[in-house]
């Protein structure tokens, strides 16, 4: 009989550690998810940090890009109109120095104009 109470006082004694030990366990659990938690939040905030920062230089190149093109463009616009004036002078010149060459070629695109535009 005594070893039957000395085997029960070891299974009581242990149903009561296990119980503490669940308990702690749960305990742990429970504190390991509030980190988690936590950290997940954190990251979360320096991701969402991260990303703003990323679209605020995205946004910057892209203006940046914008007044670029914007300058490229005038450039571009001011030879074309340059290129084009010197163009027309020239015309203009030849023209003037050389009036009858000028209407004999002006006559002879007219009519190779009219021989492919004549219907049959």
């Amino acid at each position: 009989m005594a070893d039957k109470s000395i085997a029960e006082n070891i299974a009581n004694s242990a149903e009561g550690d296990i119980g503490a030990q669940l308990e702690k366990l749960r305990t742990d659990i429970s504190q390991l998810a509030r980190t988690v938690g936590v950290l997940v939040e954190q990251k979360g905030v320096v991701m969402g940090e991260n990303v703003a920062s990323g679209i605020d230089r995205l946004a910057a190149t892209a203006d940046e890009l914008r007044v670029a093109a914007g300058v490229k463009a005038a450039a571009a616009t001011a030879i074309a109109r340059d290129t084009s004036t010197e163009a027309i002078d020239a015309l203009a010149d030849e023209v003037r120095r050389h009036p009858l060459r000028t209407l004999a070629l002006s006559l002879g695109a007219g009519v190779v104009i009219g021989f492919l535009t004549r219907s049959k």
